[in-house]
């Protein structure tokens, strides 16, 4: 009697288990995967919108080809192309100035050179103060905006995995992403916009005069942080691959342990058992590959907007910088110059941690079967 009572109640599970693919969506609705598209930033969200993502959708991320990125990148450097122009043409007017100014003057004293190279140097310093300064903030905020998507993404992509019968995987992801996230969040807001305006200030203050020179120092920062930017991407790029390797093994034997069960232990059904079981799995598995890769675009189109605008900031400083050279006005090519490299250390910064989220995502994914 107990074994057509236990049966019976498996027919039943058997009778309801192709309502748990029909559900989909209202589980894709509880999971809170349909609110990750606000959680982003808002130059990510019109991105994605005129592209026709508006969430992730598993069409919307099939629909998406090589095409489609290249004329993100390409709308995205015509929009951001207008300040770095103005800015070069400033440079440049600024560097025919101060050659101007100094083929003019009378022959004077060391003295009054040195307070015309000062001038200089603070009239370009004026010239890039807002700029760089927005700059730095734009990436800043760029980079919070990605750890407040990935701190709303990690329960999300947790529970899912977690329904899909992994639950090492939903905890490697738990535990690397809120790592990544805290780093990012820690680096933007302690990092860029105050260390890296001193090293620019720094730099500036370098520019002044040759007899002041503290070039070793601005170059052991520069390498400080480049060092250290390499190291941690090695580091959790290398220890998330070992761990996830490790993990993958672990859920697909308790996956094909649970199924071996079902078929075994139950007499007559056991198979159908674990035929849905397999069945709803396969189910889940197309939304968490959907919701993982929306996350990987995601991140890669927040952090484009700032990145794109740092590097061809980096660009028109650099011809400006070599522009004023041409016209001997040193003290101009070299702040232009320190700012280029000022420049160059934060794009290093934002791509690194825009490489080490969208590539630990990869990971995931591949190690959850994604």
């Amino acid at each position: 009697m107990k074994r057509v009572w236990m049966i019976g109640v498996l027919l039943l599970m058997i009778w309801f288990a192709p309502a748990v693919c029909a559900q989909e969506p209202d589980f894709y609705a509880s999971s809170g995967a349909d609110e990750l598209f606000s959680v982003l930033p808002e130059d990510a969200q019109q991105i994605l919108s005129e592209n026709g993502i508006s969430g992730a959708d598993s069409d919307a991320m099939l629909s998406l080809s090589f095409g489609d990125f290249f004329q993100m990148i390409g709308n995205q450097i015509a929009l951001k192309a207008k300040e770095p122009l103005s800015l070069f043409a400033s440079g440049v007017s600024l560097a025919l100035l101060c050659a101007l100014i100094a083929s003019l003057k009378p022959p004077q004293s060391e003295s009054a050179s040195r307070t015309f190279d000062a001038m200089a140097v603070l009239a370009t310093a004026i010239l890039l103060l807002t700029p760089v300064s927005q700059m730095f903030s734009a990436a800043a905020d760029a980079l919070c905006g990605v750890s407040d998507f990935l701190l709303a993404f990690v329960p999300v992509y947790a529970g899912i995995l977690t329904a899909t019968g992994q639950p090492l995987s939903a905890s490697l992801a738990q535990s690397a992403l809120l790592g990544i996230s805290e780093v990012v969040s820690v680096i933007s807001t302690t990092v860029l916009v105050p260390l890296l305006t001193i090293y620019l200030a720094m730099c500036m203050v370098g520019s002044i005069s040759h007899a002041f020179c503290i070039d070793g120092i601005i170059d052991g920062v520069k390498t400080v942080v480049t060092v250290s930017l390499g190291a941690l991407l090695t580091v959790f790029v290398g220890v998330l691959s070992i761990k996830g390797v490790l993990v993958q093994g672990a859920d697909s034997v308790a996956m094909k342990t649970a199924k071996f069960a079902a078929g075994t232990v139950f007499p007559v059904v056991g198979g159908a058992v674990s035929d849905a079981l397999s069945s709803v799995q396969g189910s889940l598995s197309l939304m968490r590959a959907s919701v993982g890769t929306f996350a990987a675009v995601g991140v890669g189109v927040s952090c484009l907007p700032p990145l794109l605008s740092l590097l061809l900031t980096q660009l028109a400083l650099s011809f400006a910088s070599g522009v004023a050279k041409m016209l001997s006005a040193d003290r101009v090519a070299c702040v232009l110059k320190s700012a280029a490299g000022a420049i160059s250390l934060l794009s290093g910064i934002v791509a690194v941690f825009a490489v080490l989220v969208i590539v630990s995502l990869g990971i995931l994914l591949q190690t959850a079967g994604g």
